[in-house]
Formats: C-alpha cells, structure tokens, sequence
C-alpha cells in the first residue's frame, strides 16, 4: 500500500505457543462481483491509462467493506479504482446481492468542477492520486468514505471525507481534514513541514449520526527527512455535516512516530485506537511496538499507550476488532513488512494482551491479515498468502478465512480465492492485489470483499486461475463480495 509516512522497520521475536488449527468444514460460498466497469473518463480526459504492458484501467484494489451495526440491512464497500485514478463506494440495501456504486463528490464532468475522490480530474497540478479508502456505515444508514490523495509526482497530500445519507446516490462536498505543507510552501512561515496520509473510520454502534475519523501526521518529508509524527482524530454527531476540532491522541518519544491506526468504538461509546509507534526514518517495520490508546470523552483527550507487543518486526498496518459487548479486543498483524507469520493479540475486560502465532496460513508468506469478530463470538482472519508460490519469477497469492469459536485457541481454515499472480497484474510493482482486504462480523458469519485477478477479463463470475506474465487484461482485475457463515 502506498503510504505517505516513514518506512518503519526491522527485527525481533515474539515467543509464544502456537494457535492450532483445524479442516474447515464449509464451502465455499458464491462470490459476487461489486465493482463493475471502470467510472473513470478515458477520453479527452486529465485520466489516462498507464503506459506499459499493464494498464490501470479497470484495475480495482484495497477494498474495505463496512456492515451497518446490529446486522442492519446496508453493506459499503470502499475500492481504488484504475490504479489510484479514483476511489469508488459501492453500496449495498439487500444484503449484497446488488449494488450501486458512485465516486463521492465528484461531479460526473470531465474536465470537472468538483472532482471530490475522482482524483485524477484534478491534473498534473493537483492531488492527483488516491489511495487508502475506508468506509463505514452508521446504525441510521449514514455512509462514510475517506481517502488519502495524494499529488504525483510533486508533494502534497491531503486526507478527505464525504457523507452520504442516501445511500450513496448523492454525496456531501468532501470535508478535508488535513493537507501536506512542503518546505518550500513554509519556508516564509517558519511552519512545520508535514505529510499527511493512512485513513481510518468508524461509527458508535448505539448513537445515529456519531462517526469519528483518524489520520497521520508526520513531520518532515524527503528532503528534510522525517522527525517525529502522530494520529489525529476528529468526530461528528449530526452524520458528517460538520466535524470538531482534530485533536493528536498522544506525542511519542522524541525519536519516534506514531502511524497506521485502526480506530475502534465500543458499545457504550468510548474509543480505541490502535497504530504503529516506530523510529523516524527507520524502514521495512524494525523496532516497532504496536499499541492501543482510549478515550472516554469522544476524543478530547487519550490515556498513556498500552503496549499490544513489544518492539519487534511489524507489518505496515495492524488490524483490529472488538467483540460485540466490546469486552474484548483483538489486533491481528504479522512479523514482516510486506509478508511474514501471523499472530493475533487478544485483551480482555481491558487486562493485558496476549499473542500467538496463527498456525494455518503457510509460516512467512502472509501478505495482509484482516480480522473481525462475528454476532456469535466467532473470531475470523482474513488473509492473503503465498503457499502456492513456485518460484522466485511469481507471485502467487490466495485468499483464505480462518475462523475461531473459541475466541482464538483453534482455527479453522476454508479457502476463499485464487491462486492469482499478482506480479503479472499490477502497474507498479510491488503494490497491488494483496495488500489488504475487507472483512466485518455480520449475524451468523462474515462479510467479506477481496480482490481477484482476471486472465481473460472475464468479470462474472470471477476467474480464479493462475495468471500467466505474459498475458494482459482488459479487465485485469475485480472486488468480490461473499459471506461465510460461522
């Protein structure tokens, strides 16, 4: 995933007993394809498909994927579209069995006016690139969708978020939280240099029109080089009209940085946030420690961190998940920076947490790692790997679900999709299909959306075939949604 922060990085161990798993006894249920022929303007357009062997058109990845609380009726899905082109929301009202997908704030013209998160109709000039979407939908059917955008090749970012009170037929006018400054934009101020970037969202379960939002902030850039960087985090009570005041949840040492966050609501309202605290300018996830803050006021203030895991080796950005009484909570991650072992972190009644290794994905080649918990309790992770993989001239890569009645003890595996490879399919090499998924706790099982590869750019259903390097698709890639019962 495209991130605009420091590369964090490097080694240690974590000594725990292993989790063990158990054959997985259902099918695999049917997919559905949500993301549909590509939005983005081809013609006489500021869109454009890369040049190259692979294009961009039509390739949908980083799909996130949001539940209404209480089993509600409305599903969202969240997707890059063409690459970084745009960022798509596809809303669902009859449990995913259709759905309509729009950009928010974008105004459908091409050259636009309103461009929103059709970032490219903003030009070589402007935040042309976007990446990292989240979504969340409230317990009123409020949809939420934020994004990072960022300006390539020069620097510049900005983190925005629209609201949607119809389902995604017409969207607010994006709010935007925040903005990169550059050296040369402060040079007359005095004013800090920073980069913006990784979004994160979520909704009080219990309270319409209650959101809250979370971003990156890191101080320097590539010139300057990076000294230091934290969350911020602002809320909304009436469905995304107006925003407070974003308030930092903590400052790190002086030599560290604080990034990647998921944000958590518990039922009776107070918030969780969990990140990265990494040293500036470290790379590939060394001596990193993930930990959780809380807040009891909406976000006013945050108490001291709590460490999930010691300093170690990490990946680029945990995932977590609350029970549904919110008595527990679990962080899913892994040992690596772009693959590695998975462990899953579990605290209970706010106690410390404790970590395993997960046993069923193959050791060291996990490529994202996802979790959520079910109406019922059942813990589930999903994840991509590279078990498959022959040799090092591909990169083939499954998704799997493991789920867990036993709050994590045991697990059972069912295969999702693929084998893909994805070095034949991604514009830029190593970004692409893999990076991460979608996956919420619904009333019986899981939601899930993911990516899949295309050989022959068939669409419906979905191709899950190895795909050769030297074939191209038209259509070289879709967003599936399926559910797995528990």
């Amino acid at each position: 995933m495209r991130l605009t922060r420091a590369v964090i990085a490097l080694v240690a161990a974590c000594a725990a007993a292993a989790l063990p798993t158990t054959p997985a006894a259902a099918a695999t249920p049917a997919a559905r394809v949500i993301s549909g022929p590509s939005p983005v303007p081809q013609t006489g357009s500021l869109c454009s498909p890369l040049a190259g062997p692979i294009g961009r058109h039509n390739y949908e990845y980083q799909p996130s994927l949001a539940v209404s609380p209480g089993g509600g009726h409305r599903i969202a899905a969240a997707w890059a579209q063409d690459f970084d082109d745009a960022v798509v929301v596809g809303v669902s009202d009859d449990g995913g069995a259709t759905w309509r997908r729009s950009v928010p704030g974008w105004d459908g013209r091409d050259p636009s006016s309103a461009a929103g998160f059709m970032a490219c109709e903003n030009g070589s000039a402007g935040l042309n690139s976007a990446h990292n979407p989240h979504v969340a939908v409230g317990k009123d059917g409020i949809v939420y969708a934020m994004a990072d955008l960022l300006a390539d090749p020069r620097p510049g970012a900005a983190v925005l978020l629209s609201s949607s009170a119809d389902g995604g037929l017409t969207w607010r006018t994006p709010t935007v939280f925040a903005t990169s400054r550059t050296a040369v934009e402060n040079a007359t101020t005095g004013a800090p240099t920073t980069t913006v970037g990784w979004t994160a969202i979520a909704v009080d379960p219990h309270r319409s029109g209650v959101a809250y939002a979370a971003w990156d902030v890191a101080q320097g850039d590539a010139t300057t080089g990076l000294t230091g960087g934290t969350e911020y985090v602002a809320g909304t009570t009436d469905g995304g009209l107006s925003w407070s005041k974003p308030v930092a949840i903590g400052t790190p040492d002086g030599d560290r940085m604080w990034t990647g966050c998921t944000l958590l609501v518990r039922p009776d309202g107070s918030l969780l946030t969990v990140f990265n605290d990494s040293p500036v300018g470290g790379a590939s996830g060394a001596d990193t420690s993930i930990r959780v803050v809380s807040s009891s006021d909406g976000g006013t203030t945050w108490s001291p961190p709590v460490d999930v895991m010691p300093r170690q080796q990490v990946n680029r950005v945990p995932d977590a998940a609350l029970s549904p009484d919110g008595s527990e909570v679990y962080v899913a991650w892994f040992d690596g920076w772009t693959d590695g072992m998975p462990f899953l972190s579990r605290s209970v009644n706010g106690g410390a947490f404790t970590t395993a290794p997960v046993v069923g994905a193959a050791p060291g080649t996990v490529q994202s790692l996802n979790v959520a918990v079910a109406s019922d309790g059942t813990v589930g992770l999903l994840y991509n790997d590279m078990r498959h993989n022959p040799d090092s001239d591909h990169l083939i890569t499954d998704v799997w679900l493991a789920q867990s009645p036993d709050q994590g003890a045991t697990f059972a595996e069912s295969h999702v999709a693929g084998p893909f490879d994805v070095a034949a399919t991604s514009p830029v090499a190593g970004v692409g299909v893999g990076e991460w998924q979608g996956l919420r706790g619904a009333p019986r099982g899981f939601a899930l959306a993911y990516t899949v590869v295309n050989p022959t750019g068939v669409s419906d259903p979905p191709v899950q075939a190895v795909q050769p390097s030297s074939v191209f698709s038209s259509n070289p890639t879709d967003i599936v949604f399926s559910r797995f019962t528990s």
